[in-house]
């Protein structure tokens, strides 16, 4: 596939959608796979839904078009129109069967787009427009057909040959070839068509669904790694139930099968019937995978598989509506990973997300609703808007109807729009038709950019007891914002830390402890509050917003110790981390040193030595705020010197609590073989959190770290030793990550651990070291793992040393984008990201920042996907 480096750079509108003016109702596809030479025979049934239209045009791209008949008739060249991109055929009839064929390159195709080989195996990637890149088609979510597909290719080679839907023949050839057929028998569109063939091992078993049906459920992996399969079928087992479960979908096919490639641009695609995975997210066993790479693979497998219902039995209608399947299937995902693991700090790892990387982006060049109004690339709103902040949206219609209600909503939905292709407005309609309410409001979160901020104030009248909250909302980045329906989950707490019974008083705007924030400013009156009482608010993070309210850095610190709400508390962490952050900063610039007010480590002990906290809920309330969420609360600031600010911070926080972390470390082991279960993970996350802290109180910690790395008998101890030293500038440290590659060099997405641990290094000399690694023997300039695990961990996690003064790490970064552009634009364009917030930095940083961008679009051809993205950044 070409990067579209020469293709018109054309902006596509939502608001320019039409219907097709045909429709395929069945497609055949034959293929013959050759590593250089691929021929794909494709047979379409196609009906004309226009009357008035003559012409059909088909998408197609590096494709070499050998034959194309309509009927019985092989049309010669005046009969069509071919350009790099479409095929046009003239006077097509009402009813007609097309027929192409084409020639495609699988073994030059690096872009991981379309057909390509990956370790030796075929496989495709065709959302959003890949499968253009097979043949010629309507390559629209809107086209919904029946598939049936024949592959043949060699058998000792490729003994495994898949596509969608279910094996109806299968048979062998001559010259050592073979044959198997594939039939789906639901209308899918073209971007969830899949193909896999290669030498794969496979470990199997059956499921049994609520309306007693049998489905054979399969995990295809590289050979020599069927040992990491287990458990991504064992989570996939758990995602069906669930779903039967909770939301009362069942899977309708006789087989579900996931296969796991070394190359590949996203997490998964779940491509109807056949999920292709990144192998990242489908292998794991105790020696070579975390507690969090088990997290990661229970919440992709069941993310992929509720797309079943949110994505493939109702799908999108046109890619502007890309939320309307990735950000509910992100909330189906997130309860899911909830429900089987932490409910505390999975909600914390998904709030942290919002609000350090999406509300980042709500602030950058790049931002947008989670409802595009138009693109250049598609590829480039596969986004932390579209999934996260769509998945809030789900989340806030759940707060504002009920639970029971919006279970409801979610049956009317998929009821009514099984098998079409649908919108957003589609959705919002389903929750209409079960509440009985008018949702028109709400709709504008689906149009509106950036990130609301709510203004709080109160008042305690002590004679009538009565507690009044004004609530004002604002979109500081929109012109003319709309008025939002912002659901305000809230408590309020008594001098002991203890709720009080607010039901008695509640109204319509206060239903279930929530303030329903329907205007522009609006006021909530609580009666019978016999004294002034502690807000909590925005409790479980109720709404994406960002809260203004001016309580006192006392009063954060009462909430982090004495909260009921585990969100609220860590929010009282991270509203303390920025108070601490700011005025050691302001300190730093004089010169001078900060000490952490004691109240602030009283809280942080208190809540140390409650042993009825999560142990990830702790983890949470030590892991600081991102340098991308602080450079939009700090003006300007210098980037090197608030990391040393934040590195101090977290160095002095760790003293004041440092007998506590001995004690911690010391207290509990787990004393059988590993297991992934919620008391073995918190045991472990409460030793590795202990070891982090233990580490920032010096070089007296190395032998603490080297016996906790040797006596680990799991990754998720080893990498926590890793980790803690990587703190520490030591002999030691380079001989332990020496033994850590001699031990697992035979393991990529072990070494992939490895890499991006030195890429965020933040000891100096930073760019120096991550330049040697991009010469490793084991870096791999083209695999995407690879290179996001050493290019992009080091441009967005060690952002000072990438924001060096000389401009350095910038143009390190460039000049990787420029290099990778050619072959994988999806890619590259990730790796702009951390250019986003340059108008954030000082001046100087700005100039270069901006010196350097215009260079790269002045100077060099750029595919689609970078030119769209750093143009908009140079224009912000």
């Amino acid at each position: 596939m070409s990067n579209s480096a020469t293709s018109e750079r054309i902006t596509h509108y939502r608001s320019d959608y039409v219907s097709p003016q045909f429709t395929i109702d069945q497609v055949h596809m034959d293929f013959l796979l050759h590593e250089q030479e691929t021929v794909v025979h494709t047979t379409l049934q196609v009906r004309k839904t226009d009357p008035d239209q003559t012409d059909l045009t088909l998408h197609g791209e590096c494709l070499v078009l050998l034959r194309v008949e309509i009927g019985d008739k092989v049309l010669s060249s005046d009969e069509y129109t071919l350009t790099d991109t479409t095929l046009t055929l003239h006077h097509v009839p009402d009813i007609s069967t097309i027929q192409t064929w084409v020639r495609i390159n699988p073994e030059a195709n690096q872009t991981l787009n379309g057909l390509y080989l990956s370790n030796g195996n075929f496989a495709t990637q065709c959302e959003p427009h890949g499968f253009r890149c097979i043949t010629y088609y309507l390559d629209r979510p809107d086209i919904l057909s029946q598939f049936v597909v024949k592959i043949t290719a060699d058998k000792s080679r490729y003994p495994v040959l898949l596509s969608n839907g279910n094996c109806i023949g299968q048979g062998d050839l001559d010259g050592g070839m073979h044959w198997v057929q594939w039939e789906d028998p639901t209308h899918k569109p073209s971007y969830l068509f899949a193909l896999v063939a290669g030498d794969f091992a496979c470990t199997r078993k059956d499921f049994i669904t609520m309306e007693n049906r049998k489905v054979d459920l399969r995990v295809y992996v590289e050979q020599g790694k069927l040992d990491q399969a287990e458990f991504a079928l064992e989570a996939l087992e758990a995602a069906m139930r669930w779903d039967e479960e909770v939301f009362q979908r069942a899977y309708e096919l006789d087989i579900y099968m996931i296969v796991a490639v070394s190359d590949f641009n996203f997490g998964a695609m779940e491509n109807k019937g056949l999920n292709i995975f990144n192998d990242q997210y489908v292998l794991a066993n105790p020696e070579l995978s975390t507690d969090q790479d088990y997290t990661h693979v229970l919440g992709v497998i069941g993310h992929e598989y509720f797309h079943n219902w949110s994505g493939n039995r109702v799908t999108c209608r046109d890619w502007f509506q890309l939320s309307l399947k990735e950000g509910l299937t992100i909330y189906r995902d997130q309860r899911f990973t909830q429900d089987l693991t932490s409910v505390v700090g999975k909600r914390i790892a998904d709030v942290y997300v919002m609000k350090n990387i999406q509300f980042a982006e709500d602030a950058g060049p790049m931002s947008h609703p989670i409802r595009p109004d138009s693109y250049v690339s598609m590829n480039n709103f596969y986004t932390s808007t579209v999934y996260n902040k769509g998945a809030e949206v789900i989340r806030m219609l759940e707060v504002i109807l009920g639970k029971e209600v919006f279970a409801s909503g979610m049956d009317e939905y998929f009821h009514t729009n099984d098998g079409l292709a649908v919108t957003t407005d589609d959705f919002v309609t389903s929750m209409e038709v079960a509440s009985g309410k008018d949702l028109s409001q709400f709709r504008h979160w689906y149009c509106q950019a950036g990130t609301p901020e709510v203004d709080i104030s109160t008042h305690y009248d002590a004679d009538t007891q009565q507690y009044h909250i004004t609530c004002r909302q604002s979109v500081p980045t929109a012109e003319s914002p709309e008025v939002l329906y912002i659901p305000i989950q809230f408590g309020l707490l008594d001098a002991g830390g203890n709720d009080y019974n607010i039901a008695q008083t509640e109204n319509a705007h206060t239903a279930n402890s929530v303030m329903h924030l329907t205007e522009r400013e609006q006021t909530f009156t609580l009666s019978h509050i016999p004294a002034r009482p502690v807000l909590s608010v925005l409790r479980n993070f109720s709404a994406p917003v960002e809260i203004r309210y001016n309580r006192s850095d006392e009063e954060w610190a009462f909430l982090l110790a004495h909260d009921n709400d585990y969100l609220s508390r860590w929010s009282a962490a991270n509203a303390l981390q920025i108070m601490m952050i700011e005025k050691g900063y302001a300190a730093a610039l004089q010169g001078k040193d900060y000490v952490i007010p004691h109240y602030v480590t009283e809280a942080y002990r208190a809540c140390l030595l409650d042993r009825t906290n999560d142990p990830e809920f702790i983890s949470y309330i030590y892991t600081l705020p991102s340098i991308k969420y602080l450079l939009m609360r700090l003006h300007q600031p210098d980037v090197l010197l608030l990391q040393q600010v934040m590195q101090r911070l977290k160095r002095d926080l760790a003293f004041s609590a440092s007998a506590i972390w001995h004690a911690r470390y010391n207290e509990e082991e787990v004393q059988c073989g590993y297991a992934f279960t919620a008391d073995q993970v918190a045991i472990r996350s409460k030793r590795n959190e202990a070891l982090q802290q233990i580490a920032y109180l010096g070089t007296d910690a190395t032998s603490m770290i080297q016996r906790h790395y040797e006596q680990a008998d799991n990754m998720t101890d080893r990498i926590g030793a890793l980790s803690a030293i990587m703190h520490i500038e030591c002999p030691e440290k380079n001989d332990l990550l020496e033994t850590f590659y001699n031990q697992y060099a035979d393991h990529p997405l072990v070494i992939d651990k490895w890499f991006r641990l030195q890429a965020g290094d933040k000891l100096p000399g930073a760019l120096d070291r991550v330049r040697a690694l991009t010469t490793h023997p084991a870096y791999d300039s083209r695999n995407p793992n690879r290179v996001r695990a050493v290019v992009g961990a080091f441009a967005a996690t060690n952002v000072a040393q990438f924001h060096a003064a000389d401009g350095s790490g910038y143009h390190f970064v460039l000049d990787e984008i420029k290099r990778i552009d050619v072959f994988n634009p999806q890619l590259a364009a990730r790796l702009c990201e951390p250019f986003m917030s340059w108008r954030l930095l000082d001046d100087k940083r700005q100039s270069l920042i901006e010196k350097a961008i215009q260079d790269l679009l002045a100077n060099h051809v750029l595919s689609n996907d970078v030119h769209e993205v750093m143009s908009k950044c140079i224009a912000s």
